[in-house]
């Protein structure tokens, strides 16, 4: 008799496991289905799905909301190449990212404000980003000036130079936050060029 009880519970566990298995994988398959879509098709349609998808989940890291390691490098390319949708996208999962996937993230950023600018702090602005992740996308530069002083210089006075050309009064904390940190890394970097 106490072999069979145990037999039950042994029976009942892996019934349940099983199921949280199954739901993390369509979860995980549902996510991923709309992080192609919105890929394939950058649109706002796709956005509005992928961001209602993020906030029905009680904890979206945990959720299995992120695209998948190719569809972050698919992401971060549209976002470098000056796709605001994608760089919106972006914004509803990069708090789930960590390590070299934020460095990633960081740098397309970085570049997307190189394109769009205004665009970049409206985003920014409206968005759930923090003075400290706006200090990291607007002084992240893209791998090709990796030690290369000048390249790093040139990017950075750029960067300045297209913040302060920003007349709008509602863009002001963020430009201020941005010019800070650009202000603080060009007088770092002309330090190690001396």
């Amino acid at each position: 008799m106490v072999q069979r009880l145990g037999s039950k519970k042994l029976r009942w566990t892996l019934a349940l496991l099983l199921s949280i298995g199954l739901a993390f994988l369509s979860t995980n398959a549902h996510s991923e289905y709309h992080w192609e879509e919105f890929l394939r098709h950058p649109n706002d349609e796709n956005l509005t799905k992928l961001t209602a998808e993020t906030r029905s989940l009680a904890t979206p890291c945990e959720g299995a909301i992120t695209p998948s390691s190719a569809q972050q490098h698919s992401l971060f390319n549209l976002i470098e190449a000056g796709n605001e949708l994608a760089f919106r996208a972006a914004l509803v999962v990069f708090q789930c990212w960590d390590g070299g996937d934020a460095e990633d993230f960081d740098r397309s950023a970085g570049v997307f404000f190189e394109h769009s600018p205004r665009i970049f702090l409206e985003v920014v602005t409206n968005s759930d980003v923090s003075p400290d992740q706006l200090r990291r996308m607007i002084t992240m530069l893209p791998l090709e000036t990796v030690d290369n002083i000048d390249a790093k210089l040139s990017r950075i006075e750029s960067r300045i130079s297209k913040l302060q050309s920003i007349d709008n009064p509602k863009l002001a904390d963020a430009k201020n936050v941005g010019l800070a940190a650009l202000t603080r890394e060009k007088k770092e970097l002309m330090k190690i060029k001396l």
